[in-house]
């Protein structure tokens, strides 16, 4: 009579019986090819799937991608924040300015229709243009 061992596939799990004698066997299910240790070796059973690793090569890469994308968007944001702060600041010191000059001027001149009574107006224009800049970011950040 003929000894048998019975051991487990490495790979589907399935319960194989061997003849004691044999250094290798073939899984009758998925087909693997099997290593016996005798007990004087051992042997370590690893199946390599090349897809499954360039998928996940492929996926960390994309995420990358994605993280360096997000970078460049939170970059471009900050720039633009930079440029509607400088704007604002540069059309606030004109409208003040022209504002006081037009003001000052009509007050010595006594006339209200002067026509330097018009820098007070554009100095108002220039502080409703901070108001629009400011809106049309909080939009943005709204999309």
């Amino acid at each position: 009579m003929v000894k048998t061992i019975s051991l487990k596939c490495p790979e589907c799990g399935a319960e194989l019986s061997v003849e004691e004698d044999r250094k290798q066997c073939f899984c009758q299910y998925c087909g693997t090819k099997i290593l016996i240790d005798d007990g004087s070796t051992s042997h370590v059973y690893r199946k390599v799937d090349e897809a499954r690793i360039k998928e996940a090569e492929v996926r960390e890469l994309l995420r990358l991608k994605e993280l360096e994308l997000e970078e460049k968007k939170q970059a471009a944001k900050a720039e633009t924040r930079k440029l509607r702060i400088k704007w604002s600041i540069i059309l606030a010191i004109i409208g003040v300015a022209l504002m006081m000059i037009g003001f000052i001027v009509m007050d010595v001149t006594d006339d209200p229709d002067s026509p330097i009574g018009i820098l007070a107006i554009i100095g108002m224009f220039c502080l409703m243009g901070i108001a629009a800049i400011w809106m049309s970011a909080s939009n943005d950040n709204k999309k």
